[in-house]
């Protein structure tokens, strides 16, 4: 009986071949993980909108210059430039190498498509193309309501839908510019989910007050999956005409003849002589001109709906776009409560906030990605127990993607009571996923403490803080806001929850913070209202 010997593997590395190739095989993952990785370039947004498109294009060797197709030739992006559903608002031209630059894009129709070729040439020598297009296409509608009399209300049903099989979409509005035309919700009120393929259908009514025709766009919101430059949706038209008739006139009612009385006439006395009268002859009133209310939709749009130009006009060459509208969003996005998220303040940017009336904070946008915060807390005797407080620390955003977005950064505190000093410096991460409507965070931080007591020696004391919170837009310019702490080693583990409105340049928060920690929950107020400038 014969037998079959196997090889096993340690013999098979011992054989000249197979050695050989292993160490060539390892030599050349040595080689590949040498040789430097090509520069890396992105797009925010990656898809375009009706209105206005701000367009962050990001190069890590940074961008030398810009360029578009026109009819099969690549040419400079400049101001002004047009093609197709598309025009080019404004661009910032590089003098040098930029590691990010901003391409202003205006769609001024959403019944049709749009898109762009670009070109980006890299300072490093190498290039990259990118395409932008619009996502989706939109069916609006033209009603004519037809005649109505003075006084009489008329009312028909709208719908909007997009023509383009994707994802679901989110009304987040409907609003009708002038109050001629009222709007009624049969279903579910804005904002409202609506699934693929499916319409939104609302209804119009107008009250006939004057003869005329008239004619008004009635602008949809829909939201943006992508927000960027302080829009975070876009408008979507649709038109309802109407004509208004004047009723037919009252039939008129004979009067009875009254019977004539015969008055014998008297000679008169010292009268003067009868005046006649000048005769009165009747002219016809002027024609009426019946009013008329006829107004295009791009002009309506420019009369009735605000433009963020005050971001605008922070960037060099921005024309005044005409025709969009930029939604208010949070300004204070790159906090949840006081719990820092990972998206930096924009540069040039700004922010100084009280929480608590005793403390105070301040951040600014050093460039796109670094912040800079300092503050300070001071509590006075005649209060509570003494004790002031500094801080001072930097973040800097290490990745910027559609909905995520990491940064790291290091805070220093310290702080003075009558029966100690302590100092404390905490290097931490933060993660965020999110927009700015909705955002989820979690930090982890390693802080080391050094406490100097009145009375006794110096001593250190480290611990591990993971923190984790969120903020919610609940509605046109309200939030609700939650953070908790978990601190190694101590006895106060907060949890803070508040409701949040903003405008354009402010947030004020006004919630409970409560500590977990301990036999008894302990409760206390918390209010803050934080200011932006550079806006």
């Amino acid at each position: 009986m014969s037998r079959v010997f196997r090889r096993s593997p340690l013999s098979a590395l011992r054989s000249p071949s197979r050695t050989t190739a292993f160490a060539l095989c390892a030599l050349a993952a040595i080689a590949v993980s040498l040789v430097p990785a090509r520069a890396a370039v992105s797009v925010y947004p990656s898809v375009l909108y009706g209105g206005m498109n701000v367009v962050s294009i990001d190069a890590s060797s940074g961008v030398r210059r810009l360029q578009w197709r026109d009819r099969g030739r690549w040419i400079d992006v400049r101001r002004g430039q047009a093609m197709d559903n598309l025009r080019i608002v404004s661009v910032r031209t590089p003098s040098s190498c930029i590691r990010q630059m901003k391409l202003y894009l205006f769609v001024p129709e959403v019944t049709s498509s749009a898109e762009i070729d670009l070109r980006v040439l890299e300072c490093d020598g190498s290039e990259r193309r990118l395409s932008l297009s619009t996502g989706a296409t939109w069916q609006v509608d033209h009603q004519r309501m037809g005649d109505a009399k003075v006084g009489e209300t008329v009312c028909q049903q709208f719908s909007v839908r997009s023509t383009t099989v994707g994802e679901a979409i989110v009304v987040d509005r409907v609003v009708s510019p002038t109050g001629k035309f009222e709007l009624r919700f049969t279903g579910r009120r804005p904002p409202v989910r609506i699934p693929a393929g499916r319409a939104y259908y609302y209804e119009v009514c107008f009250h006939a007050t004057s003869p005329g025709r008239h004619k008004m766009p009635i602008h949809v919101y829909i939201r943006r999956a992508q927000p960027s430059g302080g829009f975070t949706s876009f408008i979507v038209a649709d038109t309802a005409y109407v004509t208004v008739v004047d009723p037919p006139p009252a039939p008129r009612v004979q009067q009875p003849v009254k019977p004539r009385v015969i008055v014998p006439k008297r000679p008169p006395v010292n009268v003067r002589p009868p005046t006649i009268p000048r005769p009165v002859i009747p002219v016809a009133p002027p024609p009426r001109v019946p009013d008329v209310d006829v107004v295009s939709p791009r002009a309506t749009a420019r009369a009735v709906v605000p433009v963020d130009t005050e971001r605008l006009r922070a960037q060099p060459d921005v024309g005044a776009p005409t025709g969009v509208e930029a939604e208010i969003s949070d300004p204070t996005t790159f906090r949840t409560v006081l719990l820092p998220t990972a998206r930096s303040i924009p540069e040039g940017e700004g922010f100084i906030g009280s929480y608590d009336v005793a403390g105070v904070l301040a951040g600014y946008g050093v460039t796109d990605r670094l912040t800079v915060l300092a503050g300070g807390l001071f509590i006075p005797a005649a209060v509570a127990a003494r004790a002031i407080d500094v801080t001072a620390g930097a973040r800097y955003e290490l990745h910027r993607g559609d909905y995520t977005r990491l940064a790291a950064g290091v805070q220093i505190n310290h702080s003075d009571t009558d029966s100690s000093s302590i100092t404390v410096g905490a290097p931490y991460l933060v993660a965020s996923l999110g927009d700015d409507d909705r955002r989820a965070s979690v930090a982890l931080s390693y802080s080391t403490r050094r406490h100097d007591p009145v009375s006794g020696e110096p001593f250190m004391r480290n611990a591990i803080v993971v923190a984790a919170g969120g903020d919610l837009r609940i509605g046109g310019n309200w939030k609700v806001a939650a953070e908790a702490y978990w601190i190694e080693g101590s006895t106060y583990q907060p949890l803070v929850a508040t409701v949040r409105h903003f405008g354009r340049r402010y947030a004020i928060d006004a919630g409970v913070a409560v500590n977990m920690a301990g036999d008894e929950a302990r409760v206390a107020p918390v209010v803050s209202v934080l200011w932006v400038f550079g806006r």
